[in-house]
């Protein structure tokens, strides 16, 4: 490998070249500090083949690692095996990387980072379940069509796989506690999700825009945030745990294939235009100890009544 010095001169030539950034943005004394840097304007040294092989060749097509952390994927290689060397895969690490179709993850690796992935056209992945953190848009690859979740992860973090629009199933892992905001949001070709009863949160856009997700069974939830199932446009069937706490605004708006909804007695408060433009509800069920203020259920055109049931306590006495 080149001295870092050399790296930055010819790294300085290149974005010169290409008009990319002021030079002075090349900086650092090792290649931590050079990626942390190159890594923000990454997405337009590699808009193109051409300057993504030129960009690549700087580093001699190789995959940049220091200090256990993979920092940069300058190869030409449609398939890249992650030695077990790796502990952490970077952030933007192989953002970009047009080439690549598949790769493979060792078991030494314990953290993917941001946007790591993003970009990239990767059809399936595996995370092994050395992993226990995925950060946020990890996995923005529209291509992605299957992934193994490992089973150490207990969050999945915000927008991880929004946008996978060929991703059709997913099961999530029993370690997972919580589903992040917009985490599968606009998988257009989503059809399956399996949520384990490990799950108690579901957060804000989770699966908004899961155009083809058709059912939905939340075993343990307590607490759905807003716009967590919206536009779930061919949503026909949801079942809610017993547990059940809080539905907040505009958790299954537009989802206009939803024809009944049983509202579990343990719900205390259900948030406004929660089901706005269901248009093909029917049948709503739930207790009577909830207050409506008469958004909840705005232009449900379909929707004549609703039906409220009392809970009651049996004793023996």
């Amino acid at each position: 490998m080149k001295n870092i010095e050399q790296i930055k001169q010819e790294l300085k030539f290149f974005v010169r070249k290409h008009n990319i950034c002021k030079e002075d943005f090349i900086t650092g004394n090792n290649y931590t500090e050079l990626f942390r840097k190159i890594n923000e304007i990454k997405q337009f040294c590699t808009d193109s083949f051409d300057t993504e092989e030129e960009f690549h060749s700087i580093f001699n097509n190789q995959l940049i690692i220091e200090n256990g952390v993979l920092l940069c994927n300058c190869t030409r290689s449609k398939l890249v095996e992650i030695p077990n060397s790796v502990t952490s895969i970077g952030d933007r690490a192989f953002y970009g990387s047009m080439k690549l179709r598949s790769v493979v993850i060792p078991d030494s690796v314990t953290s993917i980072g941001l946007y790591a992935f993003g970009g990239c056209y990767l059809s399936e992945v595996e995370i092994p379940d050395s992993v226990i953190s995925i950060k946020r848009r990890a996995f923005d690859c529209t291509a992605l069509t299957k992934v193994k979740i490992s089973n150490s992860i207990k969050l999945i973090e915000d927008g991880v796989f929004s946008g996978c629009r060929n991703l059709t199933s997913v099961t999530i892992p029993d370690s997972v506690t919580s589903i992040g905001e917009a985490a599968f949001s606009a998988c257009i070709n989503l059809t399956s999700v399996i949520i384990p009863e490990s799950v108690i949160s579901i957060n804000k856009a989770a699966f908004q825009h899961c155009n083809n997700l058709k059912s939905i069974d939340m075993p343990a939830v307590v607490i759905i945030k807003e716009g967590a199932f919206a536009l779930c446009k061919n949503l026909t069937s949801v079942k809610m745990s017993d547990s059940m706490v809080l539905i907040e605004n505009h958790a299954f708006e537009y989802c206009s294939k939803l024809t009944s909804i049983i509202i579990p007695n343990s719900v205390i408060s259900i948030g406004n235009y929660t089901f706005q433009y269901c248009t093909s509800l029917t049948s709503v069920e739930l207790p009577e100890s909830i207050v409506l203020d008469g958004t909840e259920f705005k232009n449900c055109i379909s929707l004549n009544k609703i039906k409220l049931y009392k809970i009651i306590t049996l004793t023996n006495k």
